[in-house]
This record gives C-alpha cells, sequence and structure tokens, in this order.
C-alpha cells in the first residue's frame, strides 16, 4: 500500500502538500522536490527545524495561486514570520514536481527605495499603510516579479505612478506583479495587517503597538533600501522608529511623527506607546529611552552608560550613521533585544551597559545582512561586546585587555555547518555558530593580525561598504587581506571561516634547545590555521609572552620558541583564546566564578555595600573559619577586613580606597578581591556602593565605578593543566 500512497501524493494536489505541511512530513514533501540548484540546501527542512528563531512554531501550511498574467502556478508554504528568520517557502509548479525560489533570488529587480505612510489603530487591532516603492531592474527577468511581507498584511491594491490600478496576485504573504517595461517604475501599495504576534513579531495593544520583528513593508531577496516614513497613532502615544526625526505634531486625536531612514536596511523596526520617555544631549548626539514602565532613575542611569558606548564606536572605526541613539523597553516585544541601528528595542528590562545592540548600528546597519546565508553580523555583535570592555578608555587598558578576554566555549554543533554557510534556515545550530563559534573567530582574528590591523580593517570595511547589497564573512576577508598582507589571513579563513569545526591539539616534547623552547604540536583531527600564545614564567616568577603563528596542513608542527631566559613554566594558550576544548583545571582564580559559590557574610553596618550581592545565599554571622566566604563589610566595622584588605594591596580610610596608586570613592563604586588563605583555602571580600553588580570578566580583583564599570584589576593566565609544562 506504500506505493500508491505516495504516488497520490506526488501529484502535487494543494490539499495533500498543505497536510503533509501541517504534519511535517519532510520526507514526503522533499520527494516532491524538482533538481536543486547546486550548493542550495533542501528547503524543506526548514519545515522541521523551524528556522533559527522559531519562525515555524505555528505551524505550516501550504497556499496555491498563480502569477497576475496566469504565466505560472506556485505554492507558497506559509506561516506566522518574525524577522530574521527564514521566509515562506515558494515553489514554482513544473509539470509534477516544485520548483524552488530562494529568497535571495531577486528575479532580476530590487527596492530602491520606500515611502510609508502608517496608521495604528489599536481599537481595530489595524495597522494600515501606503508604500510608494520605487523598483528598478537590475538584470534579466521573468514575466513577473514578486515581493515578500508578513502574511498577516493583505493588499488592497496596487497602483503605478500615474495612479493606474496594476493587477497583482498575493499567496500568502508573497506578491506578485507584472515585471514593468522601464528600468525605473514607481507604484502605490496599500495594505492593512492585524499583526497579534505578541511576544514573539508584531503585535497592535490597548498601550503599544509594535511593528518590531514584523514584516510590515515590502522585501525583494532581503536587499537593504532607504526609506522616509509618516506615522499616525492616537495622541497620548510616542512614535518610535528608525533614522532621523523630521517632525512631531498633535492632529485632532492623534500623534503624527515623520522620520527619514537614509541608511540602506534590511530590518525595518517601529513602535508606538504610552511610553514614559527621557532625552540627553552629549557632545551633539541626541539619546533616549522610553519605555512602558521604566522609571525615572532607570532611564537617568541609562543616558549616563549609553553615550560612552556609543562614542566608543564611533572614536574607534570611524563612522556612525545617525544623530541619535536610544533604548526602548517594550512590555511587547517578547525576550531578549533586537537592533534598530539608530535606537534598540529590549523585551523585559534594559542592561545597564550594552555593547551588543550599539555594535548592530555598524554590523547590520551600515553593513547590512541578510541572515539568509550566515550570521556573520551577531558575530561581531558578540565579539564586540568584550572589545568593548578591552578598549574603552575608561580605567587601565593593559588591565582591561586582560580581565574581558573571552574564554571559547565549544559546542559539539560547531562541527555540523562551517559559520559562513549557517543560515536561518539551518535552525537553531545557525545562533550556536553566530552568536557563538563566530565571535571566538573573531577574537582570534584580532591575535593574528593585531589589535591596530583589525581596527583599522573594520573601518576600511565600513568605508567602502556597499550601500546595494548584503555583505558576508568573504567581504570582510578581502579587507583584511589588504590590510595585513604579512599574515596567513587566507589560511585563517579558510580553516576559521568556510570549514565548521574546531581545533582539538596537544603540546609534546617541550624541552630546552639551547636558548629555545623547542616543542612538537600534534593536532587531533584536522589542523587549524593559530594564532598560538606561550608564557614564560622564570623561576623568580617573571613572565614573557611570544606569538608563534601556526600556519599550513601539517599534522605535526615543531615549535621554536625564543628564550630570553631559561623558563621553569611553560603555558601554551594562557589567556585561553584559542577555539579548543578547554578544561576547568585550566581556569586561575577569577571572582565571578569563585564568589558565586560562596556563602555571603554582609557587615550590618554596611548595609548599602555591594548589596546586589549574595541573594539567597546570606550568612546570619560571620564564622569563625573565612574558608568560602565572601565577606562584605569595611575594616573599621568589621576587623578581619583589615588583614584581608591589606594582603590583596587595599589601603582603606574611611571612604577611599586605595590600589596601586589609584584611589575610588567608596560611596560612588567598590573593589572586590579573591584573597588566598592558607592550605589552598580562599575567601572573597567585597567593598563599597554601586547602582548595579559589577562586569569583571576574568578578574581576581577589581575596582570600579558607581555602575560597576571595571576600573582596575588583576587578571591571571593559566599556570595549571593541559598544555602547562614545568621545566
Amino acid at each position: 500500500m506504500l506505493l500508491p500512497l505516495v504516488f497520490l501524493l506526488f501529484n502535487q494536489d494543494t490539499t495533500r502538500v498543505d497536510l503533509l505541511a501541517r504534519q511535517r512530513n519532510t520526507e514526503l514533501l522533499s520527494r516532491m522536490l524538482a533538481p536543486l540548484p547546486s550548493g542550495v540546501r533542501n528547503p524543506i527542512e526548514v519545515v522541521r527545524t523551524n528556522g533559527a528563531y522559531q519562525t515555524g512554531r505555528f505551524g505550516w501550511r501550504a497556499l496555491e495561486g498563480r502569477t497576475p498574467g496566469n504565466e505560472d502556478g506556485f505554492i507558497v508554504l506559509t506561516t506566522p514570520l518574525t524577522s530574521e528568520d527564514v521566509g515562506e517557502l515558494v515553489f514554482r509548479k513544473v509539470d509534477d514536481k516544485l520548483e524552488y525560489l530562494p529568497e535571495t533570488d531577486s528575479l532580476g529587480m530590487r527596492i530602491v527605495r520606500h515611502d510609508f505612510e502608517v496608521a495604528l489603530d489599536p481599537t481595530a487591532r489595524e495597522a494600515r499603510i501606503t508604500d510608494r516603492i520605487k523598483v528598478r531592474k537590475t538584470g534579466a527577468n521573468r514575466p513577473y516579479f514578486l515581493f515578500r511581507m508578513s502574511p498577516h498584511y493583505r493588499v488592497a491594491s496596487v497602483e503605478d505612478g500615474g495612479g493606474q490600478p496594476i493587477v497583482f496576485s498575493q499567496i500568502g504573504g508573497t506578491v506578485f506583479l507584472p515585471t514593468p517595461g522601464t528600468v525605473e517604475t514607481d507604484y502605490t501599495v496599500r495594505y492593512v495587517g492585524a499583526p497579534n504576534l505578541r511576544l514573539y513579531a508584531g503585535s497592535i495593544g490597548d498601550r503599544e503597538a509594535s511593528l518590531t520583528n514584523d514584516y510590515w513593508y515590502p522585501l525583494i531577496a532581503r536587499q537593504p533600501a532607504p526609506y522616509s516614513l509618516e506615522v499616525r497613532a492616537p495622541k497620548s502615544w510616542t512614535i518610535v522608529a528608525q533614522g532621523e526625526p523630521v517632525s512631531v505634531q498633535t492632529e485632532g486625536e492623534e500623534t503624527v511623527a515623520k522620520y527619514r531612514m537614509d541608511l540602506p536596511v534590511v530590518f525595518y523596526s517601529l513602535a508606538a506607546g504610552e511610553y514614559r520617555s527621557m532625552s540627553r544631549d552629549v557632545e551633539g548626539k541626541r539619546y533616549s529611552v522610553w519605555g512602558v514602565s521604566l522609571q525615572d532613575g532607570e532611564m537617568s542611569d541609562q543616558l549616563e552608560l549609553l553615550p560612552p558606548v556609543v562614542q566608543f564606536f564611533e572614536k574607534k572605526f570611524g563612522v556612525w550613521p545617525f544623530a541619535r541613539f536610544g533604548m526602548l523597553q517594550s512590555n511587547v516585544y517578547g525576550f531578549g533585544a533586537l537592533e534598530a541601528y539608530s535606537f534598540a528595542t529590549y523585551g523585559g528590562g534594559i542592561p545597564m551597559e550594552d555593547p551588543h545592540e550599539v555594535s548592530h548600528t555598524l554590523f547590520g546597519g551600515v553593513l547590512n545582512n541578510s541572515y539568509l546565508k550566515s550570521f556573520w553580523n551577531e558575530s561581531f555583535a558578540s565579539f564586540s561586546e568584550g572589545f568593548y570592555r578591552r578598549e574603552v578608555e575608561m580605567g587601565s587598558r593593559e588591565e582591561r585587555r586582560e580581565a574581558f578576554v573571552e574564554t571559547p566555549s565549544v559546542n559539539p554543533r560547531y562541527n555540523d555547518y562551517p559559520i559562513s554557510d549557517a543560515g536561518a534556515d539551518v535552525g537553531n545550530v545557525a545562533g550556536d555558530l553566530g552568536y557563538g563559534k563566530g565571535g571566538y573567530v573573531l577574537q582570534m582574528l584580532e591575535r593574528l593580525v593585531g589589535t591596530e590591523t583589525f581596527v583599522r580593517s573594520v573601518s576600511r570595511w565600513l568605508k567602502e561598504r556597499p550601500t546595494d547589497r548584503t555583505v558576508e564573512w568573504s567581504d570582510f576577508e578581502s579587507v583584511v587581506t589588504r590590510e595585513a598582507p604579512n599574515s596567513p589571513v587566507k589560511a585563517f579563513f579558510d580553516d576559521w571561516v568556510y570549514r565548521p569545526g574546531y581545533v582539538i591539539f596537544d603540546i609534546v616534547d617541550v624541552r630546552m634547545s639551547g636558548s629555545n623552547v623547542s616543542a612538537t604540536l600534534e593536532f587531533k583531527g584536522r589542523s587549524f590555521t593559530l594564532p598560538l600564545e606561550v608564557m614564560l614564567v622564570s623561576p623568580d616568577g617573571r613572565r614573557e609572552f611570544v606569538t608563534v603563528p601556526v600556519a599550513g596542513r601539517p599534522r605535526k608542527v615543531e615549535l621554536s620558541i625564543p628564550a630570553p631566559f631559561r623558563p621553569s613554566l611553560v603555558t601554551f594558550d594562557p589567556w585561553r583564546r584559542l577555539l579548543r576544548p578547554i578544561s576547568a583545571e585550566e581556569s586561575p582564580a577569577e571572582f565571578a566564578t569563585l564568589a558565586a559559590r560562596m556563602q555571603v557574610y554582609s557587615d550590618p553596618a554596611q548595609k548599602d555595600f555591594l548589596s546586589s550581592y549574595g541573594r539567597g545565599r546570606r550568612l546570619d554571622k560571620l564564622p569563625s573559619d573565612l574558608n568560602q566566604v565572601f565577606l562584605i563589610g569595611h575594616p573599621d566595622s568589621t576587623p578581619q577586613m583589615r588583614a584581608l584588605c591589606q594582603k590583596v594591596g587595599f589601603e582603606v580610610s574611611g571612604n577611599s580606597l586605595t590600589y596601586k596608586g589609584t584611589t575610588i570613592d567608596l560611596t560612588k563604586g567598590g573593589a572586590v578581591a579573591i584573597v588566598d588563605l592558607d592550605e589552598g583555602r580562599r575567601c572573597a571580600i567585597g567593598l563599597g556602593r554601586t547602582r548595579t553588580e559589577p562586569i569583571l570578566g576574568r578578574a581576581r580583583l577589581a575596582l570600579f565605578d558607581e555602575y560597576g564599570r571595571f576600573l582596575r584589576g588583576l587578571s591571571e593566565p593559566k599556570t595549571t593543566g593541559p598544555l602547562t609544562f614545568r621545566l
């Protein structure tokens, strides 16, 4: 009975395709496909994986229709969409097969510009939109072309530039139009949507409307385009959109806001609601915070923390496309955050300091990504979190660089795809590779070519950017190759970007050979190009760091490391930068890790000291044995603190604490440290007042300001575990 059933299912009757889509029967759906173009993965697998951000979570449907001129029939697998994920799956019916039309196929057309009028109606829960679009032919084309939107938007009419109606057809969120006879053509598209995907994508409610994470606009092949925008919303609402504000005024019972978005981007965000707001001007830029439930103190803190982050990226890379930046706290967005380039949207609360979303203005905004090929821009944003904290001009730069190296964590799914070819269609693994592996790869690349060269490469990429297309890892490789012609850039990209996996290796036969340390590196599995760091430690504790480039494809590499002294200890990858399996034995003492396991005693006389620490782990009485105790207090009221402070180099007098010549005010900052006791025992100490829990990275000792921002500290390279040798 199986063969007749399969034969019946192959007849492409839409009802049967719809049934298989509902059942997520990817095996039988895949058998219906016509041969795929070279390098194109089976699109039907998305029905199973649901895409990177779980597009498809609400289930898939199959819809059928034809082009306006009745040239071709199509079947569209549709589902409620969230942005930066897969879109609808579009198939042309060819005989008894389904010919896949990838979303990257523009059919020879591109959108040059949008001019939007948007009316947000909370009573009807609707968005009524008029979009005046300019399209341009870019190459060979069919008798028709298409654009895509979220499927809950229904097109009411399409007119040409002269106001004449254009025949169109719509299947789900896919809209087909006849190809125009002119190179450039204007269209007016009127459509209405009732987005109702709260905490997932767009939604419109009584107090807030969010078209963020929603394809509320026509897209062709996810090509970037600029736009102008007029939005109407209830009079009591504040409207937040991308780009530069042009005007805001009240007309009757409506607020009308106009924006100009001259930066061509792929993903558009728009929100409006009963937001409280606060703004601040710093060095010619307007910084704003909006939110339904934010308090004045929270907004004020954000406006203190936000400008230095924006200033850092603008100064470091020389490009910033807007005269403003804002942070929007939304009750309907969902969880996490989403970049909008001139602002960012956060579900729930707003983090105190966020380099990730701010950096997306450059990586995703100035440089566009479709998310259909790779998540390269998420890799840059993840890398930027550590890069900002290492390089920002605040406190000691050298001590920051040691504290905020990101320790790679190996995920077995890094073996599934290369980061250059893991778009949203591969499912959750795209996020693992984009947010995880890609950031670690960039950290290694920074080490390979040097921080200055890395910065020049990024700056050049931003300044030479294309404005009419998205970019990929290969575009960045081209720039780095030009900036670092004497580094093994091609080999590095071949190994880490264009191949899957991570490195596993051993070091053997470590010995002195004349004035050099000699050793053999043996790859276990594939070989990789490495910026291999080595630390040499003399018997009196002097440290020397050397980087040895490892390139090529040998299974064994003979290493020769110049040694200015005869070391008693040799450590390979001392700062744990390489993307490899890293043993817990390799981790030196780090405050954030060790203190999190300790019981906390807080001096009653200093109740406001570091109050963010130790919730649920507090001791009522200070024990006589301080092993595994985190003691928060002041030497004046907790005598045990005095000797502990002296042991780590803290000099405390009243509200002042001094460490190696740096003095902080304990009413507006603080300090913590891991203290070594006898026989391998440890405790932790903390002093001072902060508004939030400090971000300390790998430091075992740190000074920080009232916002928990790192100023000074002590971080240690590894001296134990694998890849560590005593001579």
